[in-house]
Parts: C-alpha cells; structure tokens; sequence
C-alpha cells in the first residue's frame, strides 16, 4: 500500500492545530474573548465564554475525527469552513490572512481525500455489530 505522505502530514498537521486550538479554549476560555470580533459577538445570544467553550469543544471533536481518519471528506470539508469562517470574521489583519491560508489547507485536504476511507468501512462494521437485533 503507498502512502501519501503529503497528505497524512497535512490531516495529521491540521488536526493537531485544532487540538492545540480546542484545547487551549477550553482550558483558559476568558483569554480567548478578545478574539471574538464585534460582528459576531452581535449573532451569538449568550454568553461569550459559553461560546468559547462550545467552539473549543467543537474544535477538539473535529481535531479528533480528522486524525483518527472518520469521515475523512467530511470532516476536512467542514474544516476548512470553520476556520475560513473565523478568517472571514477577523477582516483584513495577518491573523486572517494566516486562517485563510490553514483553511485553504483544509480544502485541499478535501481534494486529496477519497470518497470513502477505509475507516468509514470499520465504522459501518461496528455499528452493524453494535445494533444487531
């Protein structure tokens, strides 16, 4: 089987950003409020360190799923509109010109993933052994 070693550094790179990420809202969520720009702070309909723990957990969960290797096309879909979402809200700065090129990152990770893993294949067997009736 030929590895393409281009591709598990970019899953396993993006992943551990987003633990790294995750992890560090979690843990110390106050730090991260500066960051939330005035626009989006106007769309969110509670409290600002709740929404810091959600996105950090949020982060954590598909850090998790990108580096464990579920739903690969999925999951690097759903990144790279994540942190091209985050880059959108920052505006103009190096920090979103920095997120632009991660979540582009992410899309290219999209591309370079098959229609199915085969992770998705033991996930399916799983569930099929879990919910026999």
């Amino acid at each position: 089987m030929k590895v393409n070693f281009g591709k598990l550094v970019l899953k396993v790179s993006l992943a551990l950003l987003l633990l790294w990420f995750g992890i560090s809202q979690v843990s110390d969520a106050k730090s991260w409020l500066g960051w939330i720009s005035p626009s989006v702070e106007r769309l969110i309909p509670f409290d600002l360190g709740t929404f810091v723990l959600i996105n950090g957990s949020f982060e954590i969960i598909l850090g998790l799923v990108l580096l464990l290797g579920f739903f690969p096309k999925l999951a690097s879909l759903i990144t790279f509109l994540h942190i091209f979402g985050i880059a959108l809200s920052l505006g103009y700065n190096d920090i979103a010109i920095r997120d632009f090129a991660l979540a582009l990152s992410a899309l290219a990770l999209f591309f370079l993933e098959g229609e199915k893993g085969f992770e998705q294949e033991k996930f399916k067997k799983l569930s099929k052994l879990l919910y026999r009736h």
